[in-house]
């Protein structure tokens, strides 16, 4: 597993998450700028304004910036870009469009969530966005969902750890819901499941690509 400490700003911005990026700014490594939302068209639209972390972006020159765009884990917006090509070739003009826009990102992170089981659309997808990141020299990272050799246990049946791993040059694992908020009552994160997740993903993708 890799070294570097991961956070994510824009879903909120308040007096905590501005002291800690000031405070604490020498302790992070990269931060994950939830900044755009994907409609089913394949538009992006900016739902944070990223010139804002200007003055952390100064006082923290070691730290990569990259631009997280979601979909909200809206199924219909994740069904549109597997099976539309026009949607695609939309996202990815428009993610062109915010890197040309701001050369210091370092790439783009792709957070998309309920896939349902498109593993062939899921990973065309993947492919273009890894493609147009690429050809503008920058990098680019998925948070994906927990899984371990027997699956997601959320439903999540479009995720293949070696496949997403292969084209990406980051995955965060979101191992963080074995129970959730329309699950029976439990742990979030119990040891013995995180195990389970850590050695399915290290088998699966390089431990240097990985986060959890």
């Amino acid at each position: 597993m890799s070294g570097d400490v991961w956070v994510w700003v824009g879903l909120l911005w308040n007096d905590r998450v501005r002291g800690v990026l000031d405070a604490y700014g020498d302790r992070l490594t990269d931060v994950s700028i939830f900044g755009w939302e994907v409609n089913a068209a394949g538009h992006l639209t900016e739902t944070f304004n990223p010139d804002q972390l200007a003055p952390y972006r100064a006082k923290w020159p070691h730290i990569r910036w990259w631009a997280c765009f979601m979909n909200h884990g809206v199924a219909s917006v994740f069904t549109a870009l597997q099976n539309d090509a026009g949607a695609r070739a939309t996202l990815r003009a428009d993610l062109a469009g915010v890197l040309d826009a701001r050369p210091w990102l370092h790439g783009v992170d792709i957070d998309l969530e309920r896939g349902g089981s498109n593993i062939a659309g899921a990973e065309r997808l993947f492919g273009e966005i890894a493609d147009t990141v690429h050809a503008k020299g920058r990098k680019v990272s998925a948070a994906l969902p927990a899984l371990t050799s027997t699956g997601s246990i959320g439903g999540e049946h479009w995720v293949r750890y070696r496949q997403l791993g292969a084209l990406l040059d980051h995955v965060s694992v979101m191992s963080y819901d074995f129970a959730w908020a329309g699950s029976a009552p439990g742990p979030i994160s119990p040891w013995s499941w995180m195990t389970e997740v850590y050695d399915w993903a290290t088998s699966q993708i390089p431990p240097h690509k990985l986060s959890m």
